[in-house]
């Protein structure tokens, strides 16, 4: 993605304080995702639901078969297998799987209900050394991936923490306990790759296309360490003078009317990807951000697919901008366009470093109530890996009062003395020169004036 600026730089960033307290830093969101998208026992619910709509009355293992349809056109890119079949099957659903208050068949709602939930995935939780209820801690969010379990969504660990809280080591940040199992796999895969795991801020909706996201994969009977090395950068106020497209950033509290006070670069490449689909094909992905358009724009579907997938190449090649480039002509008509979408100019990055080693029973000290076949399981530790970060501070490059300074400093280190006494230099100097030249005038008058020749006096009789 091309979000680089041709205008003259104005903004240079340099460290403000390089170790910055760590529990100052805001701690990430923590996106969990399985890569079991349709949990089985949901799948044959759904299947059984679907057997009491049918007037033909088929089978429920004939619509779980149907069901497996929508794991590939929701989480599988490619050709899908038997597509008439499949639009057969959406046909069914947009008369028979609606509530009385829908258009349209409800994609959003439906695979709600078909991934596996986060009590089910979440087997137990620690923070800060202590034990957590991840049912409060953890929410169901829609990202990229579909339905995820999110922690501090909230952001209620965004804010400054006292010191013991300040989820430094392995055993005082987030540690999950996950039920890696297979047991409920609706297709089962021999991959030991259980879950996708997003670190992200929390102001955004995880989208690893999108930028400002770090995905790492946990699996199975593994204990997965993920240690964050935090920077912050922050602009200076006195930017904001200037016009967006001309300092090359914006604020979180920018174009309000799209994203409230939480504008980052990657929810507005999210935005105009969506807004892009929702154009050319007329439907919006259920796993977006409800967008501000017609109620009567469905969610996209198995009859849509056709013509994401038409796309699919623009909406993943993304520009800000469109330099005239000789000979990138086509690649830059066959990309999304978002000219408004620029850099947050403040905001906390995040850089993971991975580490796992097989479960043992000595890792799973911390959870001794939840017994099992480790293999089964999978043990997670998000946490700070270093005592502090580093603050950077973007501010103006070479203002008008800083090339003054610049302009005086030289003339004091070499030639003895300031601007300041250049002032006073030029002004003795032209006082000099207006006392001399008003005496010149002076003297120039009486010399007139003695030179003026007397007139006669004439004696009358």
């Amino acid at each position: 993605m091309n979000y680089n600026n041709t205008n003259k730089r104005l903004l240079t960033t340099s460290i403000y304080d390089p170790i910055y307290p760590i529990s100052e830093v805001s701690f990430p969101a923590v996106s969990i995702c399985s890569m079991n998208r349709i949990s089985n026992e949901s799948a044959r619910r759904y299947a059984e639901e679907l057997r009491m709509k049918d007037p033909r009355k088929r089978s429920a293992d004939y619509f779980y078969k149907q069901i497996k349809f929508l794991q590939y056109n929701y989480y599988v890119r490619g050709d899908m297998p038997d597509y008439e079949n499949a639009l057969k099957f959406q046909r069914f659903l947009d008369i028979y799987d609606r509530e009385d208050d829908e258009m349209f068949f409800n994609t959003k709602r439906r695979m709600a209900l078909l991934t596996p939930s986060c009590s089910t995935i979440l087997k137990g939780c620690r923070l800060g050394g202590e034990e957590i209820d991840c049912a409060q801690e953890f929410t169901k969010t829609f990202t990229a991936r579909g339905l995820c379990c999110t922690f501090n969504r909230d952001k209620k660990y965004t804010a400054k923490r006292k010191f013991r809280h300040r989820f430094f080591g392995p055993d005082m940040g987030l540690v999950v306990l996950l039920n890696a199992s297979q047991a409920d796999d609706f297709i089962p895969t021999a991959s030991s790759e259980r879950f996708e795991v997003f670190i992200h801020s929390p102001y955004i909706s995880p989208d690893p296309s999108s930028g400002s996201v770090e995905e790492r994969i946990v699996e199975g009977g593994k204990d997965t360490f993920l240690a964050l090395n935090p920077r912050i950068f922050q602009t200076i106020d006195e930017v904001r003078f200037y016009k967006p497209r001309v300092r090359n950033c914006m604020f979180n509290d920018e174009l309000p009317e799209l994203f409230g006070k939480s504008y980052t670069y990657s929810s507005c490449i999210s935005y105009c990807r969506t807004r892009s689909q929702v154009v050319l094909c007329e439907c919006l992905p259920f796993m977006a951000n409800s967008l501000n358009i017609s109620s009567s724009t469905a969610y996209c579907s198995l009859q849509h697919r056709a013509c994401l997938m038409r796309y699919d190449f623009k909406w993943y090649n993304v520009m800000t901008q469109r330099p005239n480039t000789a000979g990138l002509e086509r690649e830059m008509e066959d990309s999304l366009y978002c000219p408004y979408c620029l850099p947050t100019c403040s905001e906390t990055q995040y850089s993971v470093t991975v580490m796992d080693l097989p479960l043992n029973e000595y890792n799973m000290k911390s959870f001794t109530n939840h017994k099992g076949n480790l293999s089964d399981l999978a043990l997670l530790h998000v946490y700070f890996g270093v005592t502090h970060g580093v603050y950077y501070r973007r501010f103006l490059l070479n203002s008008w009062f800083e090339k003054f300074s610049y302009i005086g400093s030289i003339c004091g280190v070499l030639a003895g003395f300031s601007l300041v006494g250049i002032g006073e230099v030029i002004f003795f100097v032209l006082q000099q020169l207006f006392k001399t030249l008003r005496n010149e005038l002076s003297m120039d008058t009486n010399r007139i004036q003695r030179r003026k020749p007397v007139e006669p006096l004439i004696i009358l009789p």
